[in-house]
């Protein structure tokens, strides 16, 4: 069953252990509005979305996805998302993939999450979002 989420994600929680990291979590920060408040932040695993933030008026995204290799901040507004997936890999069930997908237009972004609970957090606050 789907589940929204309860509580802000504080950037300071969020334990950074690479100075790439704390670069990306800088990028994201130094390129809020004000009054944009961050509602969670993913650490993607593999090389299309290195971060995912989840912000109260947009997806902000380090991604290698939307120009051709080169690393980006990408801001994305609800209302441009087309559709959030779970992405299974050949026969695995879909209840247990780690991976979702985020459609915008004609451009795909993918977040490999640690595990299924954060893949389903990621997809639900997304698609409550979409919804609300």
């Amino acid at each position: 069953m789907a589940q929204v989420p309860l509580s802000s994600a504080s950037l300071d929680t969020l334990a950074v252990s690479a100075h790439d990291e704390r670069a990306d979590l800088s990028a994201v920060r130094n390129n809020l509005f004000d009054g944009e408040a961050i509602d969670r932040i993913y650490r993607g695993r593999g090389s299309d979305v290195q971060l995912l933030a989840l912000t109260s008026q947009r997806i902000m995204m380090i991604e290698r996805t939307a120009w051709e290799g080169q690393l980006a901040l990408t801001s994305i507004p609800y209302g441009r998302v087309t559709a959030v997936s779970y992405l299974a890999e050949d026969n695995q069930p879909i209840d247990v993939a780690t991976t979702i997908g985020i459609r915008v237009a004609s451009l795909s972004f993918k977040l490999k999450c640690v595990d299924v609970d954060q893949a389903q957090q990621a997809h639900d606050l997304i698609s409550w979002t979409l919804l609300h």
